[in-house]
C-alpha cells in the first residue's frame, strides 16, 4: 500500500490522517492497549513496516524489548497481565479467523 500511495501523495495523506484519528478517537482503552493491540495485529499479518512504528510505541508506554519479542514470537504465549492478554487473544482471533467471533470471546474483555 505504501509503495503504491508514493505515487499518489493524497493517498498517503488520506492514510495517514485515518490513522491519526482513529488513535486519537474517543475510547476506554487506554494508549498502551491501543498499541498493543495494533502490534500485534501487524505482527499476524507480518506487517514489518508498522511492527516497526508498533514498537516505538510499546516503548513509550513502559514495554521492555524482551516483551515486544515474545509479542512478535508467539502474540498467544506472551507474559501479560490478565486484561492485555484478553485483548491480545481477542486481536488474534479477529485478525486471523473473525467469522469465528463468538459471545465468549466478547465476554472475556469485561
Amino acid at each position: 500500500m505504501t509503495t503504491s500511495g508514493s505515487l499518489h501523495p493524497p493517498l498517503v495523506q488520506a492514510r495517514l490522517d485515518l490513522y491519526s484519528a482513529t488513535e486519537r478517537c474517543p475510547s476506554r482503552l487506554t494508549a498502551h492497549q491501543r498499541n498493543l493491540i495494533s502490534y500485534v495485529t501487524s505482527a499476524l499479518n507480518r506487517t514489518g513496516h508498522c511492527m516497526s512504528q508498533g514498537t516505538i510505541k510499546l516503548r513509550q508506554t513502559g514495554f521492555s524489548d524482551d516483551q515486544i519479542s515474545s509479542l512478535a514470537a508467539d502474540p498467544l504465549e506472551a507474559d501479560l497481565p490478565p486484561a492485555d492478554a484478553a485483548l491480545v487473544r481477542y486481536a488474534a482471533k479477529l485478525t486471523t479467523d473473525p467469522g469465528s467471533i463468538a459471545e465468549e470471546d466478547i465476554e472475556d474483555l469485561r
